[in-house]
């Protein structure tokens, strides 16, 4: 396995909260983990050998927290890359098929609403990760998300659930 990239965009704390849980989940998954955010995303870059690069490179999974920053997304994905889209329904844009960007939605907003009582849709969101990148375990989510922020799981698990291709 060479090295994979990921990317959460959307609004700062979120990416900040949802690139803590990722890179716990992948280190607790047996991964080598580099995390940080840059202004509007959070990065988690991992592999089984130790990373030396600092740089935000373009991502091979991208989480769309906000689709109204859809096209700035797009342009930060590798081709062939996939990208998971908080959204009720399916979206496929002309720029996503020129970059063979496969396509997920979940409404990770709704969910994390019901089960949170605000917009917390980085929860969700990663939960669906789990379910398309079956590399990092919802096991190992869900101990991250305790680890890191005491939170319930209902909310990563519904997004586990709810993921859908398009």
């Amino acid at each position: 396995m060479s090295i994979m990239i990921f990317r959460i965009d959307g609004e700062s704390c979120q990416a900040g909260i949802g690139e803590k849980i990722l890179s716990r989940a992948a280190f607790l998954s047996g991964f080598c983990v580099q995390g940080f955010t840059i202004p509007g995303a959070g990065i988690v870059k991992m592999d089984k050998t130790p990373i030396l690069s600092r740089q935000p490179e373009a991502s091979d999974f991208t989480l769309v927290l906000d689709p109204a920053g859809l096209s700035e997304a797009i342009k930060n994905c590798n081709t062939p890359s996939v990208m998971i889209i908080n959204s009720q329904k399916k979206i496929k844009t002309a720029a996503m098929r020129k970059k063979g960007i496969k396509s997920y939605h979940v409404d990770a907003g709704s969910i994390a609403l019901n089960h949170y009582k605000k917009e917390l849709s980085v929860i969700p969101m990663l939960g669906a990760l789990a379910k398309v990148y079956s590399k990092i375990s919802m096991k190992n989510m869900k101990a991250a998300l305790e680890a890191e922020f005491g939170k319930d799981s209902a909310a990563l698990e519904e997004g586990h659930k709810s993921v859908r291709l398009g």
